[in-house]
């Protein structure tokens, strides 16, 4: 079985992307590459690998939507990026909620995401951020 351990950050977003965006899929490469900020060559990796390890099935002619254990596992990470609001350097720039996670959009609002200067580690925390919107993670 799979956990959500063994998923690359790439496979996350994506994962997330059909659980939050798409409410479970389907959802094709298309529609998937500007939500996650990816190129679309990446996102069709990253739902090659997921399909591979089971979390999402093909149906033809729509995409990819998520199976069963895609669902647990997404809710597994959705649950573990929300965290209370004063933890974390990532911040929403439009209802101010912040994460401890690196996102690229707001789970509640779905906002952009920025990074909180006042934080210790806003530093690192640009730097993910802004490797993470060229598609380098």
């Amino acid at each position: 079985m799979v956990s959500a351990d063994d998923l690359t950050y790439r496979e996350k977003l994506v994962l997330l992307a059909l659980y939050e965006e798409f409410d479970g899929g389907p959802a094709g490469v298309k529609k998937l590459a500007p939500v996650v900020h990816m190129d679309k060559t990446k996102v069709s990796r990253a739902l090659n690998a997921l399909e591979e390890k089971g979390l999402v099935e093909f149906e033809h002619m729509e995409g990819r939507r998520l199976t069963d254990e895609g669902e647990k596992i997404a809710e597994e990470i959705a649950e573990e990026m929300e965290l209370p609001e004063d933890e974390g350097p990532y911040q929403c720039s439009d209802c101010g909620r912040k994460y401890k996670h690196l996102r690229l959009k707001c789970a509640v609002c779905g906002g952009e995401i920025e990074v909180n200067k006042d934080h210790p580690d806003a530093a690192k925390a640009e730097w993910n951020l802004e490797r993470a919107r060229m598609g380098y993670l």
